[in-house]
């Protein structure tokens, strides 16, 4: 359920400038990150 709400606030756009997010990414997706930025949904995208 953590991981569905990260990506439905798509909280991907604030893993760069908010520790917080960066570390719950970090902390859920310790060797994949870069393939979830990849395919995760961003703020200026249609749902």
């Amino acid at each position: 359920m953590l991981i569905n709400t990260m990506i439905g606030l798509r909280l991907v756009d604030d893993i760069d400038g908010d520790r917080a997010a960066r570390e719950i990414f970090d902390t859920c997706f310790p060797t994949e990150l870069s393939a979830v930025r990849l395919v995760a949904p961003h703020g200026d995208e249609p749902w």
